[in-house]
């Protein structure tokens, strides 16, 4: 082979293998740009969704947190007429006080929607968030049964998350600062997700 057609060779593989380096950069970048296009939305959507069930249940539990917040005062004054009576004294309620009291715990209801919110929370993840809002689903329950059992005096029940406490003002004061506390901590994790580089 003469020098001339060796370089016509030389030349001629280079430039096959910068044809191929150059395809398979060309197909990689194209590749990772259309990953990129058909994945940028879908995160998108997700944070939309994640952030709409973060909303879901901040609403839900703030709702609850209110109402309760509002009849908090009646409650502990029925708490402590049961404890009177319980213990043979006198009442600090007369028969009509109670049952508008009874009636206005009553209109507050379950917290039905706050585990509701909290279910559609697990839907969406991650795990840190979850467990921020198992933490709300936790106080909410805790203070529910309290609501629920103002009234019975020196009694405690098992629950999914232990022993539940017999109900005293202590109890009822308590378990609705916990439910405020647990509702700030799944705004701030909630916020840090959505808000972070996750």
């Amino acid at each position: 082979m003469d020098s001339e057609t060796t370089i016509a060779l030389i030349g001629a593989g280079s430039a096959l293998l910068g044809a191929l380096i150059g395809g398979g950069a060309a197909v990689i970048g194209a590749n990772k740009a259309a990953r990129s296009a058909y994945l940028g939305p879908l995160r998108v959507a997700r944070r939309a969704e994640q952030a709409a069930a973060h909303k879901s249940l901040l609403t839900a539990a703030n709702d609850y947190d209110i109402a309760v917040s509002q009849i908090l005062r009646t409650v502990l004054e029925l708490n402590q007429h049961a404890i009177a009576q319980a213990e043979g004294r006198q009442g600090i309620l007369n028969d009509l006080d109670v049952v508008a009291y009874r009636a206005g715990i009553e209109r507050v209801g379950t917290a039905d929607q706050v585990v509701a919110a909290v279910r559609h929370v697990a839907l969406q993840g991650p795990k840190e968030v979850y467990e921020a809002a198992e933490g709300v689903r936790r106080m909410a329950h805790i203070l529910e049964y309290s609501l629920a059992h103002v009234e019975t005096i020196h009694h405690a029940a098992a629950s999914d998350s232990g022993t539940l406490p017999a109900i005293t003002p202590v109890v009822l004061s308590d378990a609705a600062e916990g439910l405020s506390q647990a509702i700030h901590a799944f705004a701030e994790v909630a916020s840090e997700h959505l808000n972070g580089s996750k």
